[in-house]
């Protein structure tokens, strides 16, 4: 998987050291089973479960995000069908 297609440029830094981590943790998780260390798996199954959950958080934001604009266009585009100069609104922000 390319982490930055699934995640904000902001986060594609922290969404790569997420990746790693739970790359890491099944390592160690594996290893750990291979000696019949079922505490010490389940410490790194732990950590695995930790580091997906904020990976996924992280492309959940992006998801978000990409709905959130998708909203505005068409928000926009019915504003334009009406009529609205979308340049002047934006004006009164600015001002």
């Amino acid at each position: 998987m390319n982490i930055k297609e699934h995640v904000l440029k902001k986060d594609v830094e922290m969404a790569n050291e997420l990746d790693l981590c739970a790359r890491y943790s099944l390592l160690r998780a594996s290893r750990a089973i291979k000696k019949s260390d079922y505490q010490e798996a389940n410490h790194w199954i732990n950590e695995y479960i930790k580091c997906s959950q904020e990976l996924e958080e992280l492309m959940d934001r992006k998801l978000n995000v990409e709905r959130e604009q998708r909203q505005l266009d068409q928000l926009v585009k019915t504003l334009q069908a009406k009529g609205v100069n979308i340049q002047i609104i934006r004006g009164i922000k600015n001002a």
